[in-house]
């Protein structure tokens, strides 16, 4: 559930980062595909950790050409707020929609969308997400969001048990739920 906090000395340069970035992608593709969940036709949720974030700061640098130590503590100061801390869970919320017009037809409909997520721990209660602030404005919202949850331990042996859980969304404009599978749950 927690991660260690990110340091510009886990960070590869460029130069070593592409003799390796063939087995860091399939690593960070086969952890992503374990830690995502449908939130219906056009949501998704990934669940963060160590491995997601770093691979997303070194995709970054790859992709932005950042060598400057300066440059690269930004992008880990940046990525680290999607990381869980102990006592919580971390998801990035992708609404996955193919074309402007669609994106002109839902982005505005789900306005505060990340104030409508929670995982529902059966008899040990709802976890509310908590969305990052400024990711949406009076006429649309992003088509991404950092939401976190807060866990107790008693939700986290529920977790640890392999579940049950089940990721809910209770938007006015766009409902949802998924049970979360139970090796997902334990790997968070």
């Amino acid at each position: 559930m927690s991660a260690a906090p990110i340091v510009l000395a886990d960070i590869l340069d460029i130069a070593a980062y592409e003799k390796v970035r063939g087995q860091w992608r399939e690593r960070a593709m086969a952890e992503r595909a374990l830690h995502k969940v449908r939130g219906g036709p056009i949501v998704s949720a990934a669940f963060e950790n160590r491995l997601t974030v770093l691979y997303q700061i070194q995709e970054m640098m790859r992709a932005e050409r950042i060598v400057h130590d300066s440059a690269i503590q930004a992008e880990i100061d940046v990525y680290s707020t999607t990381l869980p801390t102990p006592r919580e869970l971390s998801i990035t919320l992708f609404v996955e929609l193919q074309g402007e017009a669609m994106l002109r037809e839902w982005l505005p409909k789900l306005i505060g969308v990340e104030e409508h997520i929670s995982i529902d721990f059966g008899t040990d209660g709802v976890s509310a997400g908590v969305g990052e602030a400024g990711r949406h404005t009076a006429e649309t919202t992003s088509a991404v969001q950092y939401v976190r949850f807060p866990v107790t331990p008693a939700q986290r042996e529920v977790l640890g048990a392999g579940g049950p859980a089940i990721f809910r969304i209770d938007h006015p404009q766009y409902r949802h739920e998924t049970p979360l599978p139970p090796d997902l749950c334990r790997a968070l």
